[in-house]
């Protein structure tokens, strides 16, 4: 991480160490689940005050507005969700999980131009990813969120026309053979990132001197 990100303020490094918090816990997806959502509370509890919004997400998750692909996008799409009156005591948006698969192209060095086959367009995988008001937010999982401190507290899934979440799930391992083919069969090409928020993101990358997260020779 450069360092001079931090001094910048653009990124806040907070050091976590992984725990264990179930004595005598064996399940070590589980522990990891733990420990995701413990590093998530800890930052909205110490933090939480410095935001009105708060997206807790993996870095294979990328928040995208299908109308809107601009720099910013999401900033105007929670100012006008905000500025409707009906929607006044809305505290979570939940993006619905929309997987994305690929074999790889390797004439791209970033896993979000690499991978452009997304399962069935209006087929999520049923998870949420939520979007949050940190002052009536009390606890944060995994895919949901507790807003207790709000007693009028109302939430909602987004509209995937407008924003869905999509997973990069296909950058996890190594694709081959005939599993190719079947993701193949049960995906459709999807190349608007590829082609809208992906400059950003290298343009982003690059002015900060990361080279190191362009690569043709690693992930799928």
């Amino acid at each position: 991480m450069n360092l001079e990100k931090v001094t910048k303020g653009l990124v806040t490094i907070i050091p976590w160490t992984f725990r264990n918090p179930r004595k005598g816990q064996e399940d070590y997806v589980q522990r990891i689940h733990d420990n995701q959502m413990g590093c998530y509370n800890y930052f909205l509890m110490g933090n939480g005050s410095d935001t009105v919004w708060q997206m807790s997400i993996d870095m294979d998750e990328y928040p995208f507005c299908m109308k809107d692909q601009s720099r910013g996008f999401l900033q105007r799409y929670l100012r006008e969700f905000n500025s409707r009156p009906s929607r006044k005591n809305v505290t979570a948006i939940a993006m619905q999980n929309f997987l994305m698969f690929g074999d790889g192209d390797r004439i791209h060095d970033m896993v979000i131009d690499r991978i452009n086959r997304m399962m069935e367009p209006n087929k999520t995988d049923g998870h949420l990813k939520p979007v949050y008001k940190t002052n009536c937010t009390v606890m944060v999982g995994i895919h949901n969120v507790k807003a207790d401190a709000c007693p009028d507290a109302i939430k909602v899934k987004s509209n995937p026309t407008e924003l869905r979440m999509l997973h990069y799930w296909g950058s996890r391992e190594k694709l081959t053979g005939l599993l190719i083919e079947e993701i193949r069969r049960k995906t459709v090409e999807f190349n608007l990132v590829r082609y809208t928020i992906s400059r950003h993101v290298r343009e982003s990358l690059l002015s900060f001197g990361e080279i190191d997260a362009f690569s043709n020779s690693t992930g799928p």
